[in-house]
């Protein structure tokens, strides 16, 4: 799989072009996040652009629930090694203070150890050391199910092939991190650890608590690189998180072109869950999972060690075949699910679709004023 390069047509060989990564480099675009005040919502007024470095990713998937902190995957600079060919340099974690919206400020950074250029004893440490295919980098902000202001210290971070880290918090100004999940038949070449789902559990799943489940992202499409399995996660002790469940492969319809989605065009592989924030209260046993090629996969995790699927979705394919770009990423991206009107928001390339399921139950279809979040803290004041 160290043959398998860069998904971009124009730089096949991705980073190993000197054009690409002196193109990644130059780019005079804003590395960093801006902040508005949308009190008219028609007109959002800029408050600031805040740069988190002139050279390297700047952000791609953050975490920030309205708080004092904001988690910024961010690679702030060019020395951030990247083993994996589709990006020149790698992301680590900035923490920012967002207090005052329109003068935020980095409190800290992260990264693995040996992800710096000259941290040269702890990057012979790594398996894939070299490989030129693991993704070397952080890919989404940690989620924090309880503000740091608040009394909360923990964290959960997806970083690649680094696995999934427990971060610690407590001294925000020094985060640390305290535990570490990775799968040993963890492959190369896709991105593990995408996207983290701590589950806010009631009384009725008890087997629910202390649970995480995790995406992979496929990068490689008409299955060039292996297929990965998203996996359930105990983080009962965040020092020792533990997977414990896998979610199973989706099997292509009776009725399709192909026998498996592998030989369907584009890719194949989990991607992103359901939002952590959204209306209503949130189903504990409801996964929800985009899986590009596969559609929409909606999984019942009661049983967390053997999670069943119970719905799925599959929205037709985009794109020409002699326009690379316009098909290989495949065709589910993303998911909202809006709990207190039964409503499934799936964004596809081929554009956005409105669902409704049994498994959800009677969808609501007329508006409605939301009277709570799916995130607990974030009620705190609401007022609709």
């Amino acid at each position: 799989s160290a043959h398998i390069r860069s998904a971009t047509p124009e730089f096949p060989p991705g980073q190993d072009d000197p054009e690409y990564r002196r193109k990644a480099i130059e780019d005079k675009g804003l590395r960093g996040i801006r902040t508005y005040d949308i009190t008219d919502i028609e007109k959002p007024q800029l408050l600031q652009e805040f740069s988190t470095g002139s050279t390297g990713n700047g952000t791609h998937m953050n975490f920030y629930d309205g708080g004092q902190y904001a988690f910024l995957d961010c690679g702030w600079d060019d020395q951030l090694r990247m083993e994996n060919a589709q990006r020149a340099f790698s992301n680590g974690l900035m923490i920012v203070d967002m207090s005052d919206p329109a003068n935020v400020k980095e409190v800290s950074r992260w990264w693995a150890p040996g992800q710096r250029f000259g941290e040269e004893e702890d990057y012979k440490k790594w398996i894939f050391a070299n490989d030129q295919s693991s993704w070397t980098s952080a890919h989404g902000g940690p989620v924090v199910p309880k503000r740091i202001e608040d009394g909360g210290s923990l964290g959960y971070g997806g970083f690649g092939a680094f696995g999934m880290y427990v971060f610690d918090f407590s001294d925000i100004r020094h985060p640390k991190a305290i535990g570490q999940a990775h799968w040993e038949f963890e492959p190369m070449s896709d991105i593990p650890y995408h996207s983290l789902y701590p589950v806010i559990t009631d009384e009725a799943h008890p087997k629910l608590r202390n649970i995480i489940f995790s995406t992979v992202e496929c990068l490689y499409a008409d299955g060039r690189a292996p297929y990965h399995t998203p996996h359930v996660v105990d983080v009962s002790d965040p020092r020792n998180p533990k997977i414990i469940g896998l979610f199973p492969r989706p099997k292509a319809p009776a009725d399709a072109p192909y026998t498996d989605f592998a030989f369907a065009r584009g890719r194949f592989g989990s991607h992103n869950p359901q939002a952590w924030m959204a209306p209503g209260r949130m189903r504990p046993e409801i996964a929800a999972l985009t899986f590009f090629t596969a559609g929409l996969r909606i999984f019942d995790i009661s049983e967390p060690t053997a999670p069943t699927e119970v719905a799925w979705y599959v929205p037709p394919h985009s794109g020409e075949m002699d326009d690379y770009e316009s098909w290989w990423r495949g065709t589910a991206e993303t998911v909202f699910i809006e709990w207190d009107r039964n409503l499934i928001w799936l964004g596809c390339h081929a554009g956005t679709y409105c669902l409704s399921s049994p498994v959800l139950g009677e969808p609501v279809l007329e508006p409605r004023k939301i009277e709570r979040w799916s995130v607990p803290h974030v009620n705190v004041g609401w007022d609709g």
